[in-house]
């Protein structure tokens, strides 16, 4: 989570409530144990799964991406936290070179916050 969505999305956030959200997003390790063997590894993107808050606070970020401008030739669609971007183009070239495009803007969006 960033400020600047905290912001954009809701007015100005109180510092206490930006600090919280923050706090959500940082330190987050995934564990897993087998047996008498653990191993435990840092989790630095995707959705946190598992609370009452990451719904929430997941739409935040991912709603954002239905505010991009796509190209005419593309159409997106968002079911949960999975996203589909559908293009055409004349070949099988074309339509990756416009894919390439399109993720760009949403890795740009995302890097801004």
């Amino acid at each position: 989570m960033c400020k600047g969505r905290l912001i954009r999305h809701g007015g100005k956030c109180p510092k206490n409530l930006y600090n919280l959200t923050k706090s959500y997003f940082i330190q987050r390790t995934a564990a897993m144990t087998m047996n008498s063997l653990g191993i435990e590894k840092p989790v630095i993107r995707g959705c946190p799964q598992g609370s009452c808050c990451g719904p929430g606070l997941w739409n935040l970020q991912f709603n954002s991406l239905h505010q991009l401008k796509f190209m005419a030739r593309t159409k997106v669609a968002a079911y949960a936290d999975d996203l589909l971007i559908a293009t055409r183009g004349d070949s099988i070239r074309a339509v990756e070179n416009y894919t390439d495009a399109e993720i760009s803007k949403i890795e740009s969006e995302q890097k801004q916050d």
